[in-house]
């Protein structure tokens, strides 16, 4: 999804399956989401975020997984997805992963996948500053 005006792009979101441990779709993936330098400050990022979520529930989704700041993410309900029982090896320690969902939290922790593009791109690069 992109955040036009006048004709010109100045943000976009994306989102990517999540998959459970059997390679079963459980919910989507939001990010990258971006805002040109130029347009930052406008809430254009907050815009795509609401918009994009509705969009996404609207089509059946009930479940959307972030890898966030916190502080951030928190304002659109989002919660640290290790309350409710969800992990992810991207962030063993649970305290970037967040959850929003309509659904209840599973009973027993469950261990969710991110698409491999998206490991790949999360994965460190030895010898280059993190």
């Amino acid at each position: 999804m992109v955040f036009e005006d006048d004709g010109k792009i100045k943000g976009h979101i994306a989102y990517s399956p999540m998959k459970d441990e059997n390679g079963n779709i459980i919910g989507l993936a939001l990010g990258p989401v971006g805002v040109l330098p130029a347009y930052q400050g406008e809430k254009i990022g907050s815009q795509l975020i609401t918009e994009a979520n509705k969009k996404a529930y609207d089509k059946g989704y009930d479940t959307i997984f972030v890898l966030c700041d916190p502080k951030y993410y928190t304002r659109f309900g989002f919660k640290l997805a290790k309350s409710m029982n969800w992990a992810t090896k991207l962030d063993p320690a649970g305290e970037h992963f967040m959850v929003i969902t309509k659904k209840p939290a599973p009973v027993n922790k469950q261990n969710v996948e991110y698409c491999s593009a998206f490991e790949r791109g999360m994965q460190r690069v030895p010898g280059k500053a993190e």
